[in-house]
């Protein structure tokens, strides 16, 4: 059985902060998507404007147990790239998997 887990995100852009905490952004939007969880792993999509990777962008998450991480991008991921976390799942034993999807 998947459970979604609740995650909000803000979203740090180069040259101001854009907030978005909708659990189903459409998919025009900058945002997470497609939040699943297999054991004591979470699985997301992070959706951010193809321009936030080439200026090399910060992406602030805000994990269910209240803990803030940083991600930043930069130039080498494309569309498709997936981060591994360890110890950031659903439990210290799991990993946060953020798979980029890039938006035009």
């Amino acid at each position: 059985m998947t459970r979604i887990l609740r995650l909000s995100l803000l979203l740090v852009a180069v040259g101001g902060p854009c907030s978005c905490k909708s659990q189903r952004p459409d998919a025009a939007a900058p945002g997470l998507a497609n939040i699943t969880q297999a054991g004591d792993d979470v699985y997301a999509n992070l959706r951010v404007p193809q321009d936030w990777i080439a200026k090399e962008s910060l992406v602030s998450l805000r994990l269910p147990s209240g803990e803030s991480l940083q991600v930043h991008l930069n130039p080498v991921m494309h569309h498709g790239t997936t981060l591994r976390l360890h110890g950031k799942g659903a439990t210290t034993a799991g990993a946060l998997f953020l798979t980029l999807d890039t938006l035009p």
